[in-house]
């Protein structure tokens, strides 16, 4: 289910009323105000604030965000299976950003791992339960991400770009069951969670992000698998 809503689409035609309806019920679902009650694991935690020392421009912030994601990158792999670029995302250069993805791959490079092979994705990979990724959102539109190969509880976490207000909101769904929505906490972030034991990898998670305003985020997944 990949459901989006380009920015020169009139959210007032018929046609696009079911569409309407839905982004209106992803935007009612993102909390005004509240911190996530529960708490991330080291590992996730750690990754958090590496991709949080991408905000600053100095030089120092960028090596220290390399040093930590090159120190930790037994544990984590690129979430590829994000696909290509959606609409509804900006283009390269359109909107500023962590420049992650260039970052994890200069690191996977130097450490000699094929980020894929064939058919295997991330998700499906049993040596990796943290997964990554920077994409973005255009304003006034809604990204979906539909993800296979998550097993047991989940974590995600959404870090904007932008820590000056808040200008997106996001939401999960397994196969079709409704959205919840993710939870702010400290520093802009967004938190959501699958409590889910029984989750196997053959269901779909899907990811829901829809912008205010032009804006480059992280994804970070904790796929823990049990």
């Amino acid at each position: 289910m990949i459901i989006f809503v380009k920015d020169h689409i009139n959210p007032l035609r018929e046609e696009y009323l079911p569409m309407k309806k839905y982004i209106l019920l992803l935007i009612a679902l993102c909390p005004l105000q509240g911190y996530a009650q529960k708490q991330l694991d080291d590992n996730l935690n750690s990754l958090v604030r590496s991709v949080l020392e991408l905000r600053k421009t100095d030089v120092k912030s960028q090596r220290r965000a390399q040093e930590q994601l090159t120190a930790s990158f037994a544990i984590w792999n690129p979430m590829v299976e994000t696909g290509d670029l959606k609409d509804g995302e900006c283009a390269y250069g359109e909107v500023e950003g962590f420049q992650l993805n260039r970052l994890m791959h200069q690191i996977a490079s130097s450490q000699k791992r094929v980020i894929t092979h064939g058919d295997m994705r991330v998700g499906t990979d049993a040596r990796f339960d943290y997964t990554l990724c920077e994409r973005s959102v255009k304003a006034g539109c809604t990204v979906s991400f539909p993800l296979k190969g998550r097993e047991g509880r989940q974590c995600f976490v959404i870090v904007p770009y932008s820590d000056k207000g808040s200008f997106i909101c996001a939401a999960l769904s397994v196969d079709d069951d409704e959205p919840v929505a993710f939870e702010p906490s400290d520093n802009g972030i967004l938190i959501g969670w699958i409590d889910n034991p029984q989750l196997t990898g053959e269901q779909t998670v899907t990811l829901f992000i829809y912008g205010k305003q032009n804006q480059a985020f992280a994804i970070l997944n904790h796929n823990s698998r049990k």
